[in-house]
């Protein structure tokens, strides 16, 4: 298994699986109004069902992310700087129109996780070339 494959699936596993329950539990607490209105049928407001619809389109879109960021090492290589500018400079225009577009400042939160697989990345980067496994 190379690197970028190694470090894809760590981004699915590990980082996007934490992110997603913590900016589950944070977005249903501060949108409890928003939630209690449209899931009332559900049961208890704020409850089970809703972190749990969370989580799962914050899981979805750190996939996503994961994705987009291999997808991003794999054309521009090993050129570190070059991939994080791209990376984050796109993400926070996928941001910034999601923004535009609805509304809702709850997309603001997916830009920490543009800043987190940054430094996941240059992390496995530094720990690689100390193993002696880039040239």
């Amino acid at each position: 298994m190379n690197k970028l494959a190694r470090e894809l699936f760590f981004n699915i596993s590990v980082p996007s699986i934490l992110l997603s329950v913590v900016y589950s539990y944070i977005v249903a607490n501060v949108d409890a109004s928003l939630l209690k209105e449209e899931t009332a049928y559900l049961g208890d407001p704020v409850g089970f069902a809703d972190v749990t619809f969370l989580f799962l389109a914050f899981y979805l879109l750190h996939i996503l992310i994961s994705l987009f960021q291999f997808f991003i090492s794999r054309m521009v290589g090993n050129r570190s700087a070059k991939k994080l500018v791209i990376f984050n400079v796109s993400g926070l225009l996928i941001c910034g129109l999601l923004y535009f577009y609805t509304k809702d400042l709850t997309w603001g939160i997916l830009i920490a996780s543009f800043i987190l697989f940054s430094i996941v990345s240059l992390f496995n980067k530094t720990e690689q070339e100390e193993q002696g496994e880039l040239s």
